[in-house]
């Protein structure tokens, strides 16, 4: 997602990695690289699946906005943003 939205989000993780160390930075990054992969590898292989696509193709232009909804509504409502409108 920081690559994706451009090089001005990595200045919100320059206090993180100046605080946890060298060592665990460098764990950090290589998890995240790997958590990329997995994710690149699920996609791939849920691609694939002739049902998935099938389901994707029927449903799809209800599905993706119903699912970016939810999971919207769910930041706004845990983060406590709700709670500290008049």
């Amino acid at each position: 997602m920081t690559i994706a939205n451009g090089a001005d989000n990595i200045s919100a993780y320059t206090p993180v990695f100046r605080t946890i160390g060298v060592g665990a930075s460098v764990i950090t990054v290589l998890v995240f690289a790997v958590m990329v992969a997995v994710w690149c590898v699920a996609g791939s292989w849920l691609g694939s699946h002739k049902r998935v696509v099938a389901l994707l193709g029927r449903y799809g232009r209800w599905l993706v906005p119903i699912v970016y909804m939810t999971i919207g509504a769910l930041v706004v409502t845990r983060s406590g943003v709700i709670n500290r409108l008049p």
